[in-house]
């Protein structure tokens, strides 16, 4: 299983870890430091847990994740935005309060505690007032809440839910990789295998972020779409491997017939093996 954490801004991973298929997605996220602090994090349901939002808070970055359905935080505020008569909803659940309700967008403060003792060999409990966000869908009554830290001068309730929308991002990324980095399909099962395929791709990815954001740079009025900038990368890296490497004195120049005999030859014949069992047959014929 890979795991990401990827730069919205540069369209390119920061951050890689690597898990068994059976691992929780959050088993892979324990350890928090100051690589988060001053950056928003965007999370989906796999990895809602109070004590990995309390790493992060307590780290000074700032989290944005969907609620689970039921939540049973407890209201503490109402700071909805708009006009209108406001139900007491102090000390309400988050589920209650909710439900049945009609106004478009709402804005609740809540109160989290988290435990730490297990986890940090200490006695103690942190407790945060964090906010939520929430906006309602017209068509099923229901409403997209999501649960931050981030303060309401840099995240209102008004733009919650395009922010989150941002993580889509990611899927696109895992597309890219699929398709035109061979993470589709793993050619092996071995671990130094696997592990070795999907670093190669992932360098493959920062190569072609890299290079996207060179072509912006000389172009800046063109668009650049990410995953079409992949698929032209690699249909060029094979020549620009080969640029490199000629140019650092690694190759020489071949042509297009020697590129042709090249491509052409069986890679089985190649193995050691497959030479000695050849030579075995030819000395017994």
């Amino acid at each position: 299983k890979l795991q990401l954490i990827v730069n919205l801004c540069g369209h390119s991973p920061t951050r890689a870890k690597l898990a068994s298929e059976a691992s929780a997605d959050i088993s892979s996220w324990r350890t928090v430091g100051a690589w988060v602090r001053g950056a928003l994090l965007l999370f989906d349901l796999g990895y809602y847990d109070f004590y990995f939002f309390h790493l992060i808070a307590r780290n000074r970055g700032f989290f944005l994740s969907r609620i689970k359905k039921g939540c049973a935080l407890r209201i503490l505020e109402d700071r909805s935005p708009g006009r209108g008569r406001r139900r007491a909803v102090a000390g309400m659940k988050l589920s209650e309060a909710v439900r049945g309700l009609t106004r478009a967008r709402v804005e609740y403060v809540v109160e989290v505690e988290v435990e730490t003792r297990a986890r940090e060999g200490k006695t103690g409990t942190a407790r945060y007032r964090w906010r939520v966000l929430g906006e309602r869908n017209e068509e099923t009554g229901e409403y997209h809440l999501y649960l931050t830290n981030c303060p309401a001068e840099v995240l209102d309730a008004w733009h919650v839910r395009d922010v989150y929308a941002l993580r889509w991002q990611i899927e696109l990324i895992f597309k890219s990789l699929r398709q035109h980095g061979d993470l589709g399909q793993l050619r092996s099962s071995k671990e130094h295998v696997v592990k070795a395929l999907v670093w190669g791709t992932l360098l493959f990815m920062l190569l072609t972020r890299a290079l996207q954001r060179e072509m912006a740079r000389l172009e800046e009025t063109v668009g650049l779409v990410p995953m079409r900038v992949c698929a032209v990368v690699r249909e060029w890296g094979e020549a620009m491997l080969g640029a490199v490497l000629q140019e650092l004195g690694c190759v020489r120049p071949h042509d297009a017939f020697e590129l042709m005999l090249l491509q052409s030859r069986d890679p089985n014949l190649l193995r050691v093996r497959s030479l000695s069992t050849l030579d075995l047959m030819r000395s017994s014929a």
